[in-house]
């Protein structure tokens, strides 16, 4: 990973996407199959039912496909999500920036995926924003499967909201369980230390997306793997249960005098929804870790 002190754009603004965004890399030009190829290979992902939807309503040379069991209601009635695949082009100078470059701790063979990188695919959804958030990420998983499936050459998918990295092999053997399986590409855990003190900040990225508040911890004199462990499992349970944590309550904290920093039911840690520390600039749920907490905070 690259190293050294990043300057910040907290003019970069983090918010509910309308069209979730997600990149396939590779190293020269894929063939497309034909749709109907395509859509029988993608049935095996959603064999709830999915068929080529009218290209008239799809953009420039993009393709869509229609999931008719998924209904979106608007004023004039109930419509399908629909699934969109973009045209194969190069691969975009701006897409990935420095920032996201040295955070890619679960990938640590980004920076030699990324030199191979030269083209890009777009797999998004489209009119599917109005879907229950955990419908719409379950399909949203589904699709990632399913492409790199219908692409083996694929080096990776570029997940934009969360700014990570994720293999054809991460996604295909994903650990994580039931709601879960989206965090795997849909938030990423950061770290950063605080230039010219002892402090360092933990923050997710990536459920601002999907309408579920980031979460946020600036601290000292923690292990700061501790605080990841400790972040993810927060905000799994804000992704699961829809984001029951209130401003102002508390959450189980931990002693870094226990063995990897052991949850107490005796540690409360304050928790308060404010705009993030880092860019984008979005709602977080930031947690203050008690005298490990560093920076002002709100009275």
């Amino acid at each position: 990973m690259s190293e050294g002190i990043l300057r910040q754009n907290l003019g970069e603004r983090g918010e509910f996407q309308r069209v979730y965004l997600m990149y396939l890399l590779f190293e020269t030009p894929p063939q497309l199959p034909d749709t109907e190829t395509m859509c029988r290979k993608l049935a095996e992902s959603f064999p709830e039912g999915i068929e080529p939807a009218g290209q008239q309503d799809a953009p420039e040379n993009q393709i869509l496909f229609s999931l008719p069991s998924h209904l979106v209601s608007y004023q004039e009635g109930d419509a399908p999500a629909l699934l969109l695949m973009g045209t194969v082009e190069p691969l975009g100078q701006g897409l990935i920036a420095p920032i996201q470059r040295t955070q890619q701790w679960e990938c640590p063979e980004s920076e030699e995926l990324l030199k191979k990188a030269r083209y890009q695919l777009l797999i998004s959804d489209f009119m599917a924003a109005g879907l229950p958030y955990l419908e719409r990420c379950e399909i949203l998983t589904r699709w990632s499967e399913a492409a790199v499936r219908l692409f083996p050459e694929c080096l990776g998918v570029w997940f934009v909201s969360s700014g990570k990295l994720v293999t054809p092999q991460q996604i295909l053997e994903n650990p994580y369980e039931d709601s879960d399986r989206f965090l795997l590409g849909g938030m990423n855990i950061r770290y950063f230390a605080v230039d010219g003190t002892k402090d360092f900040l933990v923050d997710t990225l990536g459920l601002y997306a999907v309408g579920i508040a980031d979460v946020q911890y600036h601290f000292h004199d923690l292990n700061p793997d501790d605080v990841v462990d400790h972040a993810f499992r927060v905000a799994s349970y804000q992704f699961a249960e829809g984001q029951p944590i209130e401003n102002g309550e508390t959450v189980e904290g931990f002693s870094p005098k226990k063995p990897g920093g052991t949850d107490s039911a005796q540690i409360q840690w304050p928790c308060s929804y404010e705009l993030s520390l880092i860019q984008p600039r979005r709602r977080v749920l930031d947690i203050q870790p008690g005298r490990f907490a560093a920076g002002r905070r709100r009275k």
